[in-house]
């Protein structure tokens, strides 16, 4: 188990946060996407990654933000408006979100992110231009097997064969894993976020069987989100399940569900148990007739 932490140097500045896990196989998508609503004031965020090993490789993301993407992103009408060469996102309630891209060179410090925020002002009037801005960027080289933990049946039955379980185990700010100092300054720096919002997005023949929170699913069209993700074709359709929780500094989202081995092994496997089935059907009439002669012999002679 491990934890990824969020925190800002001044409180209740982070409005809501965003994480999308990508973990498909036929897609070959594994990576995490991660969104920041925050003020649009002069502070600084901190995101450190769990346990990591590695230096991580960022992705802006806001580029991709045209066509019906904003949208998709936020399942609701978003329309998109520039000023001042800030790109705005107008939402249906009338919030507006600057559109902030980051520098993925200057933030990276060892293992975690340091985002500066600097507030944003009008030129003309020197006011500022929107109340909040939006951030989303990809870890394209994320360590998935720090949230998810895949287990094959220990049932000996024929089905267990081919199917596997997988335990996604997402958490923000859990102190509990954390040294002692560090969950005490979580403790007295951390916002308390309006929102957290976790997308667990994955092949479409995943089968949820448990979450520990109420959840929705999306099912996501392939001529919209082939764009964000810079696929030329997807080699299978993915569904998206959505967590969410309200008014929290830490959040731990757990999902459980099961999916089919489809390796070369378990072909062949299946394949000679297939065949071997056919030869038993194919011979029984006769191995019967065989018995029953048998049978009948002895108890003739009998």
């Amino acid at each position: 188990m491990n934890t990824l932490t969020v925190t800002a140097d001044k409180k209740n500045y982070i409005k809501q946060l965003h994480f999308n896990l990508w973990d498909s196989k036929k897609n070959n998508l594994h990576f995490l996407d991660i969104g920041i609503l925050c003020k649009n004031e002069n502070f600084n965020i901190e995101i450190k990654l769990p346990k990591a090993e590695r230096l991580p490789a960022l992705i802006d993301l806001t580029s991709k933000f045209k066509d019906n993407i904003p949208n998709a992103i936020f399942n609701a009408s978003v329309d998109i408006e520039e000023k001042n060469k800030v790109k705005i996102l107008k939402l249906e309630n009338n919030e507006r979100y600057c559109l902030s891209p980051i520098d993925t060179n200057k933030c990276i410090n060892k293992d975690k992110l340091d985002i500066s925020v600097e507030k944003l002002l009008d030129s003309k009037t020197n006011a500022p231009i929107a109340e909040w801005r939006y951030y989303r960027f990809r870890i394209t080289n994320f360590d998935l097997s720090k949230a998810i933990v895949e287990v094959d049946s220990k049932s000996k039955s024929f089905e267990s064969s081919f199917t596997a379980c997988k335990v996604v185990d997402f958490r923000i700010n859990d102190s509990k894993l954390l040294p002692v100092l560090e969950a005490q300054k979580i403790a007295s720096s951390a916002d308390k976020f309006e929102k957290i919002h976790f997308l667990y997005i994955t092949d479409i023949t995943e089968d949820i069987q448990l979450a520990d929170v109420n959840y929705t699913s999306r099912f996501l069209e392939r001529e919209i989100w082939n764009d964000y993700l810079d696929l030329d074709e997807q080699k299978l359709d993915m569904i998206a399940y959505h967590l969410r929780q309200k008014d929290t500094l830490s959040s731990n989202f757990l999902i459980k569900c099961n999916y089919t081995k489809t390796s070369i092994g378990h072909l062949i496997v299946y394949a000679l148990i297939v065949i071997a089935l056919a030869l038993i059907a194919n011979h029984l009439p006769t191995l019967l007739k065989e018995i029953f002669i048998f049978l009948k012999s002895i108890f003739v002679k009998g």
